[in-house]
Parts: structure tokens; C-alpha cells; sequence
């Protein structure tokens, strides 16, 4: 059985946006994301996790557990932002 990715366990939760080509915007957020000159500071990022992994990640999430898909990429990102927020890394 293959592995999911990221983008196998959150596109069958989205709906069609008109005007939107779904492939092209992931095909943009990878090049984006794969910018090594685009940098963002990770405890700017985590802090804004209170808001957005309610409004985005836990969402796909419910839907995800609803199709009886693969969660392994949601779930990593959940328990990734709760260990951030416990403020303890691997050293203590």
C-alpha cells in the first residue's frame, strides 16, 4: 500500500472554487514551499497555530476520518504544534 501525502489526504476534502485550478495552486504552494529565499521564523508561524489549525487543519481532519482516508500528515501536524505549545524539545 502506498504511503499518503499531504496533498492525498487534504484535496478530496476540498470543494471546488470557481475559477481555481486545483493542480495549479498545488503545483505553486510546492515551488513556493521549496524556495529556500522564502523564510519564515517558526514561532511566528506557531503562534498564528491557535488560529489556523482550528479553521484549516482539524476541518480537513473531521472530513478526512468521515471518508476513511489517511491521516497521517494532519495528525503529524497537530501533535507537531501541541509539542511546540508544551515548550519542551527533545532536550528538555
Amino acid at each position: 500500500m502506498r504511503k499518503s501525502s499531504w496533498l492525498d489526504e487534504v484535496t478530496p476534502t476540498l470543494q471546488p472554487v470557481p475559477g481555481i485550478d486545483l493542480n495549479n495552486y498545488k503545483k505553486t504552494l510546492i515551488e513556493r514551499f521549496s524556495n529556500p529565499k522564502i523564510c519564515d521564523q517558526l514561532p511566528r508561524l506557531c503562534l498564528g497555530g491557535s488560529a489556523k489549525i482550528p479553521k484549516f487543519v482539524l476541518g480537513s481532519l473531521r472530513d478526512k476520518l468521515k471518508q476513511g482516508g489517511a491521516i497521517d500528515y494532519l495528525s503529524l501536524t497537530v501533535a507537531a504544534w501541541c509539542r511546540y505549545l508544551s515548550s519542551h524539545d527533545q532536550q528538555g
